[in-house]
């Protein structure tokens, strides 16, 4: 039986998006440094991933006055030249865009590269009807205040067609620097996992969730095991497709 995310490790501040082909994006859900996924990607737990294993993965960051710098708040997905796709819950209170800055091209979640560039947020849209209690609609959108250039370890995802819809036990890919405990630290290295979408059934069941999962929401997860159940609603997974992701 599958567990929810992981069972012994979950990643909090963690958002993610379906990689699928996307006549609409173009060119988007390339990988240009890395040619395939690797069999051992499918660890329980997650791993490091290698560099530029996701090339839309954003690291964003709030200005801390008590740290006198800016600290990795949540994860975001490059979707075009300026934009970055994430989950409203991670925003709370500070909905000033001045706060914030997009890191993109991170691996070490502390130590940028030649890859890494920064950017400023002009703005901060979130869904109108996103509700804090349930997390439905979950989802925001930071409009950058420059134009990012792609390169081999900056790429943009490709977004779901309205009418895509995943099957149960489809197998994607989750990535972060989330934390191993709920007040433990964030990882260094980016992390990857293998998961799997498991029936809303499952995870609405009287031992879990309890029928809070709406169709709007996923549940994914691994096959070690059901004794735990941890999970983001509404985050995002990446779906490898024939032409992309």
């Amino acid at each position: 039986m599958p567990c929810i995310y992981f069972c012994s490790i979950y990643f909090l501040a963690m958002e993610f998006l379906y990689i699928l082909q996307d006549g609409r994006m173009g060119y988007c859900g390339t990988r240009p440094s890395v040619d395939v996924i690797q069999a051992e990607s499918r660890i329980v737990g997650g791993h490091d991933a290698e560099l530029g294993a996701w090339p839309w993965q954003v690291s964003l960051q709030i200005y801390r006055v008590e740290l006198g710098g800016f600290r990795h708040e949540c994860g975001g997905s490059l979707i075009n030249h300026n934009s970055v796709l994430t989950a409203a819950h991670c925003i709370k209170k500070w909905v000033n865009p001045e706060y914030w800055r997009a890191v993109i091209g991170l691996h070490h979640l502390y130590k940028q590269n030649a890859h890494t560039v920064n950017c400023r947020v002009r703005n901060i849209v979130i869904h109108s009807n996103f509700k804090t209690g349930s997390y439905e609609n979950d989802i925001a959108l930071f409009i950058l205040l420059k134009t990012v250039k792609y390169n081999d370890y900056i790429q943009p995802i490709c977004l779901p067609d309205i009418s895509h819809l995943l099957a149960d036990e489809n197998t994607c890919y989750i990535s972060g620097w989330g934390k191993k405990e709920a007040k433990g630290k964030f990882q260094k290295i980016l992390q990857e996992a293998e998961v799997e979408i498991i029936p809303l059934y499952i995870c609405n069941g009287h031992d879990w969730y309890k029928g809070s999962i709406s169709r709007d929401m996923i549940c994914a997860g691994s096959e070690s095991g059901f004794h735990t159940l941890y999970m983001y609603l509404k985050n995002f997974y990446n779906t490898p497709q024939t032409k992309g992701f």
